[in-house]
């Protein structure tokens, strides 16, 4: 059965990246040339470069507290970095040129070449470092400071930083210092501004005393003024609901006037309207009482009449008590007078009609209450006037006393600070001490224990890179492993280099093989060896009555002719008849190598026309082994090979042969390969691995892609034990020949 490509897919997988220790191992030469010029480059850094020297000093930074002596203790609730300004002071360059200036910094040997005074404090600031804790004791020490200078003279070093020292320290007394004797002056002179605004108040208020009425102290003191307008207010309002109050009653008696109510309905309404005054008034009992005997007796004289007649004694009588009661009800101190009530005196003719008198009772009381409203609102407005006078000089006397109140408490702060800034002045600020002087400076740099490792870290790293960049660009295969992963193929065979050139033609002039054909001439060479391990991979697929083996490559000088003669010369050594058959329109060579001349037809005779197969058949010196020519060429060789004649003729093959070796043009050059390829029983590619890159490769699956093809299998021409030549700084090389088989098997694995 064919060899299938499907169980190298599964063996192999899909191409996937490329492994970096591999990568690496491949690129060992790029990357130790890169170390190794690394390494020579620090190394003449190190001899080189200008030496620099370091100087160092720790500085004590101490907060004095004045708390401490006013015992006004409090704690903070946060960390104070208080050391980050005195870092940022001494680095800053009023502090360098303070330096230069006294210490005449200009003079020394590392800064002679400077003349720019600019130039000079640029400098010393790029030399100069500063850290807030010391190198050795770290964040701990958060109350040192350390500065750091270096320069090309180790002497240098140290006068630097005893300068920015001395400058730092003169700065911070004068600054600190200073601070504390303006501090107390400014509290002074408020202290005298204070007290002369005080002094000039207490005058102003003085007189504004003198000069205004009296007027009440404090929130709680009572107001007269205010009371009289309230008790004023309170009896206007009771005015005007009484007011109020009479005006509805005339205006619900004159609704009902005109609504053409007689006169008991009259009387009804006045009765009630004087029952609702007494609940509502207070009005004595009695008046009640009479008006209830009104109403008992006009019912009893409505009876009367109906029963007794209009002008009966007994009516009559009953008609002069009920105008007594009248008469006495209607007057508005009726109720409240009882002599007139029991007097035998009666109201005048204008007063005997009870609801006119009311009347004219409620229009009087409405004039009246006018009158008291208008005497009140008069005095209201004389009350509020007053009042109003009164209530400013009451707030103008408060905003005095407000202000004096205020500038004496100002002043009492002012002088509470004055006493503790006068106690504390030399307490206040902070306190510097140099613990660590500054010494000679120590080399820092070049260190050749730091340059050397780190040029060679510089240089494996560039060479990795570099390694990555060449593996990138390189388009060659680097093992037999990514043939076959490439071509999802396995490698069947691995044919050495063959040494001997080939004289096609002198083979054709002598009849006799070509030297190329080792397994003729030396069948005991490593070539040799090679088709026979081919011949014996191919061991099952070529069991069976006849099998056709079609030997393709990618482009032209692959060797597939030289393989595919060779491997035809190896079967027919073990007795089995093969035919070779040469299929290459473009440069056919069989005839060539095996010093057989052309004839006059051919395969495509045998094709084109009704020439048989026997009559195009050639023989050779190889026992076995019968040659059959390409033939003339009339039309394109796709249509030749699609064509039913040559479908028979491949049958007639089989049937005549034990095996039938085909030779194709390459894939890449050519479209009959392809054509051929879904009639034959297995496909050979060969393949040169130090010419053919894997773009080409892949174009040759894609193409091989596009049949349904799945007996393809790979053979490696030209083969080298030293390794591919086209591998860059060192290549993976193959198996040698004693483990070429092997590799073979491996490859072939299902």
């Amino acid at each position: 059965m064919p060899i299938s490509s499907g169980s190298v897919t599964e063996r192999f997988g899909s191409p996937s990246t490329l492994d970096l220790l591999e990568i690496f191992w491949r690129q060992r030469l790029c990357i130790i040339a890169c170390t190794v010029i690394a390494i020579l480059l620090g190394v003449a850094y190190w001899m080189l470069a200008t030496p620099q020297f370091e100087s160092s000093a720790d500085v004590l930074v101490i907060q004095k507290r004045p708390q401490a002596v006013t015992g006004d203790l409090h704690y903070e609730s946060g960390f104070e970095d208080y050391l980050a300004t005195h870092l940022a002071i001494i680095a800053s360059p009023v502090i360098v040129e303070r330096a230069i200036q006294t210490s005449n910094l200009a003079a020394l040997e590392s800064f002679q070449d400077l003349e720019d005074p600019e130039e000079l404090v640029d400098e010393i600031l790029e030399g100069l470092e500063v850290e807030g804790g010391s190198r050795e004791l770290g964040e701990n020490a958060d109350s040192i400071m350390t500065v750091y200078f270096r320069c090309s003279v180790p002497e240098d070093a140290a006068v630097v930083v005893q300068a920015l020292l001395d400058s730092y320290e003169a700065f911070h007394q004068e600054v600190y210092r200073g601070m504390s004797d303006r501090t107390v002056d400014l509290i002074a002179e408020a202290r005298d501004l204070l007290q002369n605004d005080l002094a000039s108040q207490e005058e102003t208020y003085s007189k504004f005393r003198q000069a205004s009425p009296l007027v009440a102290n404090g929130s709680e003191e009572i107001n007269p003024l205010e009371n009289r307008l309230a008790s004023i207010e309170l009896r206007r309002s009771d005015l005007l609901l009484r007011k109020a109050e009479v005006q509805s009653q005339l205006a619900a008696l004159e609704s009902a006037r005109q609504a053409g109510a007689d006169e008991q309905q009259m009387l009804a309404r006045v009765f009630e309207m004087r029952q609702h005054a007494t609940a509502e008034n207070g009005l004595p009992e009695r008046s009640a009482v009479v008006e209830n005997q009104l109403v008992q007796l006009i019912d009893a004289e409505q009876g009367l009449t109906e029963n007794l007649g209009p002008n009966h004694p007994h009516v009559l009588s009953m008609r002069q008590r009920i105008e007594e009661l009248r008469s006495l009800y209607a007057l508005p101190s009726a109720a409240h007078n009882v002599d007139f009530a029991t007097s035998n005196s009666l109201p005048s003719e204008d007063q005997q009609d009870p609801v006119a008198t009311y009347f004219e009772y409620l229009r009087q009381e409405v004039q009246s209450l006018e009158t008291a409203e208008s005497i009140l609102a008069e005095l209201y407005d004389r009350e509020h006037e007053a009042a109003k006078e009164h209530s400013f000089y009451k707030l103008k006397d408060m905003s005095h006393q407000r202000g004096i109140e205020r500038t004496e408490a100002l002043y009492d702060v002012i002088l509470t600070r004055l006493q503790e800034a006068s106690l504390v002045k030399d307490y206040g600020g902070f306190e510097t001490k140099v613990i660590a002087p500054p010494r000679v400076g120590m080399k820092i740099s070049p260190r050749g224990r730091i340059v050397l490792p780190v040029a060679a870290v510089v240089g494996m790293l560039f060479g990795c890179i570099l390694g990555l960049g060449l593996e990138l660009v390189d388009d060659s295969f680097r093992s037999h492993s990514q043939i076959a992963q490439t071509l999802r193929a396995p490698i069947v065979g691995m044919i050495p280099r063959m040494n001997e050139e080939s004289s096609n033609k002198r083979a054709l002039e002598t009849g006799n093989v070509d030297p190329i054909v080792k397994a003729y001439h030396r069948p005991r060479s490593a070539p040799s060896e090679a088709i026979r391990s081919l011949r014996t991979a191919l061991g099952d697929a070529v069991e069976g009555p006849a099998h056709v083996i079609q030997i393709t490559s990618t482009t032209f000088a692959d060797g597939a002719s030289t393989v595919a003669a060779n491997l035809a010369v190896s079967i027919a050594q073990t007795g089995k008849r093969v035919l070779l058959v040469e299929t290459d329109f473009h440069h056919p060579c069989q005839l060539e190598l095996f010093g057989v001349k052309r004839p006059e037809v051919g395969l495509t005779s045998c094709i084109q026309s009704d020439v048989e197969p026997v009559d195009a058949i050639c023989g050779t010196s190889v026992s076995n082994l019968s040659l059959m020519p390409i033939g003339p060429v009339d039309e394109g060789p796709c249509e030749l090979f699609t064509s039913s004649r040559f479908s028979e003729l491949l049958g007639w093959m089989r049937n005549a042969y034990d095996h039938v070796i085909i030779d194709t043009e390459p894939l890449l050059n050519a479209s009959d390969p392809l054509v051929l390829a879904s009639q034959t029983d297995q496909m050979i590619l060969v393949l040169r691995a130090d010419r053919n890159s894997r773009s080409k490769t892949i174009l040759v699956r894609q193409m091989l892609d596009r049949i349904p093809i799945t007996n393809l299998a790979i053979v490696i021409n030209r083969f080298s034990t030293q390794g591919f030549s086209g591998g860059i700084l060192g290549t993976q090389t193959f198996p040698k020949r004693s483990t070429t088989d092997a590799a073979i098997q491996e490859s072939m694995q299902v």
